[in-house]
């Protein structure tokens, strides 16, 4: 309890199927069986499909690109704010 799962065994649902009355929260192996999926191998293959590390970490970028020089950034609009002066 209170570990979150890994992606792999993960199964996106839209609101209604995860919340709505009958759905995955009022009993998740009934939601499975009504529907006739198995969600191990609906999350396989997202898994595999969409990528994933497995939990490595993330790799750096191999180039950074250049900022601009300071004269060619673009300005930021004023809002118009009075500007406060001390009391």
């Amino acid at each position: 309890m209170q570990k979150k799962p890994d992606d792999r065994f993960a199964v996106p649902l839209n609101a209604w199927c995860h919340r709505g009355p009958g759905q995955q929260h009022d009993g998740e192996a009934k939601f499975w069986e009504a529907r006739g999926l198995d969600p191990f191998a609906i999350a396989e293959r997202l898994y595999a499909e969409y990528g994933g590390t497995g939990g490595a970490p993330r790799q750096k970028r191999k180039t950074v690109k250049p900022r601009k020089p300071k004269h060619l950034r673009q300005k930021i609009r004023s809002r118009g704010f009075q500007k406060r002066t001390k009391a």
